[in-house]
């Protein structure tokens, strides 16, 4: 995939999902080649480009952030969350200790083993605070579609603008949705959980 190229003083990364977007959920399988539970537990999991949590302005925990390498054959790497590692790694280092997980067509695809790479702080995903989470390369991931995360100076508009332009210039055809800041994304889940909290409380009413 072609890079969107910005200006110097704009940042830009790409994710199957922003911070504060729920995404589907996968099972854990093994660590370290053992079972995790019986059922296996759900983990969500993310698709991002070696620079997403500089993007962010987010550093890692423990470990490093993806490189180029990471996703291709033989360079099999996660990242996960300090919710994922305190529940289900313990107290030993999690940087190099191996994964299995459902893979995204369990019928069609072998479980591939990843290995920990790195630990990322919780970062919010969804409607709660800190879920246990896997973060994959970018290259490890097919999807359909992505979300392009920008961050620079000038306000939300200009910055968008900049970014459709560049996109644009690879590839006219591109699609873009809707234009969020990551403010307005936390509102917005916090609206929902509201809504949902709202419902409960009307039907215990009734």
């Amino acid at each position: 995939m072609r890079q969107i190229q910005l200006s110097p003083r704009t940042e830009s990364t790409i994710a199957t999902a922003p911070p504060f977007v729920p995404m589907a959920r996968r099972r854990l399988v093994a660590v370290d080649g053992l079972p995790v539970s019986d059922p296996a537990p759900d983990v969500m999991t993310v698709a991002v480009e070696s620079g997403y949590f500089h993007t962010l302005g987010v550093s890692l925990v423990l470990g490093d952030p993806f490189s180029e390498m990471h996703g291709t054959p033989g360079h099999e790497a996660a990242i996960v969350n300090r919710r994922f590692a305190n529940v289900y790694l313990g107290a030993r280092n999690p940087i190099g200790r191996r994964l299995e997980l459902q893979p995204p067509v369990p019928q069609r695809t072998p479980t591939v083993p990843v290995t920990i790479v790195g630990v990322s702080p919780d970062v919010r995903q969804g409607q709660r605070d800190a879920l246990p989470m896997v973060y994959l390369p970018f290259r490890a991931e097919a999807p359909a579609g992505v979300t392009l995360i920008v961050r620079g100076s000038g306000g939300p508009a200009r910055v968008m603008s900049a970014a459709r332009e560049a996109a644009y210039a690879i590839d006219p055809d591109l699609e873009f949705g809707a234009v969020r800041t990551l403010d307005e994304l936390r509102d917005l889940s916090r609206l929902a959980s509201t809504l949902v909290a709202s419902h409960f409380a009307a039907i215990g009413g009734v």
